[in-house]
């Protein structure tokens, strides 16, 4: 009895299954060399992980048969060429499940972790301000004292002046305001430049503690032994502009920390930045600008980052205490602290 070859050269295929395999090793040793180095993703795009799980994702061997489907190869898509936005729905979900850790970042967590907005000019005014018709007088006034002396300290600054929005507590006796401008944000943050009273309105600002970080630079590795009221003492002699000295926590050694600087003067944060260092004590330190920490959302139903609460897409709400549903008719004022992202104990974060 005669056999007939079959009519697909097994090596052809073998050739075939050896360059898929090297395909998708040069695929994952790319992935892995780019790490940081990837472009970052622009506004309109949203950085997604799917775990492929189609027939073309399984490998077959030479006879034929489809080889089990492993959780090895992950692939990266963005909406810009959307596969199918429910697909990548659902898959994020499941990432978050299966892998805990991952999580699906949206524009709205990118836009968060950048965003420094100023913190309200906060004034305490005194009788109170009884209606908003009267509060909306006495800002058209304030920023009317001022206008000269701004635009004198701030020549090329020619934008009109006032706030971005602002209200008043329910008790009428604190004006809170939120400014946009850095100028007209830093000279507010001088308390010599508010009138005593407005009319029969006795004002008491209460200046924001931090200045924002375009104000703000850092001494790098300065000795422990160098104490932080010498560095005062030597920097306003140097730059009167000084508003705030400190040390920064997260960074000290047994031998040296960084110093935080906060300065009123643009002129005097931009000399200190070019020039790159400073002398202290007969030292000279090196210097940079400081960059903000990123600011993290976190979704207060599932208390997973990366999301906010309107489009969550939880079933429940989740307790920050113990992970579990808030709405089961338990107290979760006094339930166990479990963390649901790593066990801890102790709230989600």
């Amino acid at each position: 009895m005669k056999t007939t070859k079959s009519s697909v050269d097994p090596k052809e295929q073998l050739v075939s299954l050896a360059g898929l395999e090297q395909s998708n090793k040069q695929l994952r040793e790319k992935m892995n060399n780019t790490g940081e180095k990837r472009s970052p993703p622009s506004d309109d795009e949203d950085i997604t992980v799917y775990d492929m799980e189609n027939d073309c994702g399984q490998q077959t061997t030479p006879q034929g048969k489809k080889k089990p489907k492993t959780n090895n190869d992950i692939f990266f898509f963005n909406k810009k060429h959307s596969y199918n936005q429910r697909v990548v729905q659902n898959q994020s979900l499941k990432v978050n499940d299966e892998q805990p850790g991952h999580f699906n970042i949206s524009n709205q967590a990118l836009n968060y972790a950048v965003d420094n907005s100023f913190i309200p000019i906060k004034i305490e005014c005194s009788p109170p301000l009884e209606n908003r018709e009267g509060a909306k007088k006495f800002v058209i006034r304030l920023f009317k004292y001022i206008e000269n002396d701004f635009r004198k300290k701030c020549p090329g600054n020619q934008q009109p002046l006032g706030f971005h929005h602002w209200w008043i507590a329910s008790s009428g006796k604190i004006l809170y305001g939120v400014i946009n401008d850095i100028e007209l944000y830093m000279y507010l943050c001088d308390l010599q430049h508010y009138p005593a009273q407005i009319d029969d309105i006795k004002l008491t600002p209460d200046p924001p503690k931090r200045l924002p970080p375009q104000h703000t630079v850092v001494i790098k590795f300065v000795q422990n032994e160098i104490q932080k009221n010498d560095i005062e003492d030597e920097l306003k002699n140097k730059y009167p502009s000084v508003f705030a000295i400190e040390d920064m926590m997260g960074t000290m050694r047994s031998n040296s920390r960084h110093i935080r600087v906060e300065l009123y003067q643009q002129d005097d944060y931009n000399k200190i930045i070019n020039d790159g260092k400073i002398g202290i004590q007969g030292q000279i330190f090196e210097v940079e600008e400081y960059l903000a920490p990123p600011k993290i959302l976190i979704c207060t139903r599932c208390n997973i980052p990366g999301h906010m609460k309107k489009t969550c897409q939880s079933a429940i709400e989740v307790c920050r205490r113990c992970g579990q549903d808030r709405n089961d008719g338990k107290n979760h004022k006094e339930c166990f602290l479990k963390c649901l992202h790593c066990g801890g104990q102790h709230l989600a974060t």
